[in-house]
């Protein structure tokens, strides 16, 4: 609980900027014979404070509920499936002068993985398939159809190779189809090189999609008395490219752990919020306009000098 600032706004509603926060969480394991079998659940409830007239609130409420089965089919094999829910919903009061905001999104989804480890050991295999139920429901957010919804269904592979005793690659392969995002495929490669035990080297590419939200796609509302912001049905998903390379070293008998990484990372078709006609002074949109560049280097220092005492550094650029 926190109680707020008594000097936040004028007298009238004097510190009534509170934050009110309760969470519950639960997590579970159970052995049936060789099978593994996780429960997850929680819930929170946040309730806001707004300095303005009125004393306005808002409150927002998520749960969710996860259930895991882990079961091995083999010596060097094993299956994995997993069913989860989770909802949250945000209620905004502005005051006696504006209309109650209400959003609810919840979302299904299901997995199932099979891992098979062969050539004594030195691939190791894991593939398999997930559906998705996506609902947002919002008389503010979209107008006319306050419910709107998506499915999504993919299928994944993840290849690692051990090809000798100081060098391993490996790869992954991602396809993924969904009635309001249409198809794209995400991949990803990389090589380790360990020539001792305390230097390793890692090289990585991967291509990726961002998928626009169900608000991008369908939004219908006025933000406030001049600005409307309209949803884009015809919005792609942004393709994300990343390159990197990190070194790891070990030294002084372990005691100093040196760590650099350098990535380049690209996204093109990036959402733009623009403005386009309509029937308010302020029309916005969202469009696949923006290109974004992110590179940067991480180096990180971590020296252990002695029996329960240790210290550490971290630079980015």
């Amino acid at each position: 609980t926190q109680g707020g600032f008594p000097t936040a706004a004028e007298p009238s509603v004097q510190g009534h900027d509170f934050l009110h926060d309760h969470t519950g969480n639960f997590r579970g394991w159970k052995r049936v014979g060789d099978n593994t079998i996780e429960l997850m659940a929680g819930i929170s409830r946040q309730d806001f404070g707004k300095t303005s007239a009125g004393r306005p609130q808002s409150h927002a409420d998520t749960n969710f509920q996860l259930a895991r089965l882990e079961r091995p089919t083999g010596p060097d094999s094993s299956l994995e499936l997993r069913v989860s829910r989770d909802e949250s919903m945000a209620r905004d009061f502005p005051g006696p002068s504006g209309p109650e905001s209400t959003t609810r999104y919840w979302q299904y989804d299901t997995q199932g993985l099979h891992t098979v480890s062969w050539g004594d050991g030195r691939l190791q295999t894991t593939y398999g398939a997930a559906w998705r139920y996506a609902a947002s429901a919002s008389s503010y957010l979209y107008g006319a159809t306050p419910l709107q919804t998506n499915r999504t269904v993919r299928g994944f592979l993840h290849q690692s190779i051990q090809v000798l005793p100081t060098i391993s690659v490996m790869g992954g392969l991602n396809h993924e189809t969904a009635n309001a995002g249409g198809y794209h495929k995400d991949f990803q490669a990389a090589v380790l090189w360990s020539p001792t035990e305390e230097h390793a080297l890692r090289l990585s590419f991967s291509r990726a999609n961002t998928k626009p939200q169900i608000y991008h796609r369908y939004a219908d509302f006025d933000a406030n008395a001049f600005v409307h912001v309209f949803g884009n049905r015809e919005l792609e998903a942004s393709p994300l490219t990343n390159y990197e390379t990190g070194w790891r070293g070990l030294f002084l008998d372990r005691a100093l752990h040196l760590e650099l990484t350098g990535f380049y990372t690209e996204i093109q078709r990036h959402l733009n919020l623009e403005q386009v006609p309509g029937p308010a002074n302020v029309n916005l949109t969202h469009k696949n306009t923006n290109i974004v560049i992110l590179r940067g280097l991480e180096a990180s220092l971590r020296w252990r000098g002695g029996r329960g005492g240790s210290f550490y550094s971290n630079y980015t650029l």
